[in-house]
């Protein structure tokens, strides 16, 4: 037995020029329609536009974080919730922490169920790591992959995830049995920050900005097999949904 679906993942951007991207966020999401989607920076005028694009779709609904940081949402034809939860991995930030939901397969009864997070990596530029020159990143990333290993019960789950980083949190994922499904297909991955050019407002950038990073992830563990992935670029009428691009994977699940 085996599903096949779509997964995306996408920081938001919170409220940042949200007037000028909200069309371009609707348009985006209608297209591509996405079976899962983990976002993080949200807020709630882009959970609002989301609910409103994806109408075969259902998300987590509580107050606090699920509304402010990250939530997750999920086709209602293929997948049925089962519980959702918050794990504090290790943040300073108000609301941030792994956001999870487990979900069924409504017609693949012989699938395990699967676990769908998100989670957003403290940014390098926060006071504390300015201060001590150490990243709370890696330790977040090992507290994020433990509790997904004790959530999931068969071990499968995917999490999206902005790393805020390119490499010691990825590797204690790796460490801790996840996988990339750009590595897993013998790929390496685009660039996914920052979308440029920036159309609607002229383009000034200080510092690190300068650099293109790969910081958008989806990393899975258990018996689930990447069969593409892609990095979306997408534009409505000059306009980016935000200043990160979505990532998007074809999965199927084995029994």
């Amino acid at each position: 037995m085996a599903h096949t679906f779509t997964s995306m993942t996408l920081n938001l951007w919170g409220d940042w020029d949200f007037a000028r991207r909200r069309d371009s966020l609707a348009r985006m999401m209608s297209l591509r329609e996405p079976d899962l989607l983990g976002v993080q920076e949200l807020c709630p005028q882009s959970a609002e536009v989301i609910d409103a694009a994806l109408p075969h779709h259902e998300r987590v609904h509580s107050d606090g974080g699920w509304l402010e940081e990250g939530n997750l949402w999920w086709n209602t034809d293929l997948f049925e919730a089962i519980e959702h939860g918050f794990v504090d991995i290790g943040h300073q930030e108000r609301y941030r922490g792994l956001f999870w939901v487990k979900l069924k397969h409504r017609h693949h009864a012989t699938l395990a169920p699967l676990v769908l997070a998100t989670a957003h990596l403290t940014f390098p530029g926060n006071p504390d790591e300015l201060r001590t020159e150490r990243s709370p990143r890696t330790d977040q990333a090992r507290a994020a992959a433990t509790a997904l290993q004790e959530i999931a019960s068969d071990g499968t789950a995917i999490l999206c995830l902005d790393a805020n980083d390119y490499a010691r949190p990825l590797w204690a994922m790796y460490d801790a049995g996840f996988r990339d499904p750009f590595g897993t297909l013998g790929r390496t991955c685009p660039f996914t920050f920052p979308v440029t050019p920036r159309f609607d407002r002229p383009m000034r950038w200080e510092g690190v900005h300068v650099v293109e990073k790969v910081l958008d992830w989806h990393l899975f563990i258990g018996e689930l097999r990447p069969r593409c992935a892609e990095v979306v670029d997408f534009f409505l009428d000059n306009v980016a949904p935000s200043d990160h691009k979505p990532v998007v994977t074809t999965f199927t699940q084995h029994s």
